[in-house]
């Protein structure tokens, strides 16, 4: 599979919240762009590549803990495939390429944890899932 074209357009963008040097929580926006490849292994119609999610969803009215920015990804993405505007997740594979993880304090850029719920948040719906961990990554406790 080759990449021919990366849109110079955003298609989408998903709102998150990550930490800035000097600046503090600051709230950016992940942009999601279309590409076009040559060809597509049997059964998929599209592939999902992402990498260095580390950042936290919006502050949650309860006070709990916002969700990680993978776990966003792939309920936005699940949204999306429900409107028509991209393949359904029965048909599309997820590469991650590690990173995944930010504190919930988001007192620093990353740290290290769990990510467990990343990846399964993608295995629920999308065809398969597959990746590497990041020097972030842990899945499971580190004890």
């Amino acid at each position: 599979m080759k990449i021919l074209s990366i849109a110079d357009n955003l298609f989408h963008t998903l709102a998150y919240r990550n930490v800035v040097p000097r600046h503090g929580i600051v709230t950016v926006h992940l942009p999601i762009l279309r590409a076009t490849v040559d060809h597509l292994p049997d059964g998929l119609e599209a592939i999902v590549a992402t990498a260095d999610l580390q950042g936290r969803g919006l502050e949650r009215e309860d006070g709990g803990p916002a969700p990680l920015l993978g776990e966003l990804l792939a309920e936005e993405l699940e949204a999306l495939a429900k409107l028509g505007e991209i393949p359904s997740p029965d048909v599309t594979g997820v590469i991650l390429a590690g990173d995944l993880y930010s504190r919930p304090e988001l007192d620093c850029r990353g740290g290290s944890g769990d990510v467990r719920v990343v990846w399964d948040a993608f295995a629920r719906n999308f065809r398969w899932v597959a990746g590497v961990a990041g020097n972030h990554d842990f899945y499971g406790s580190r004890g």
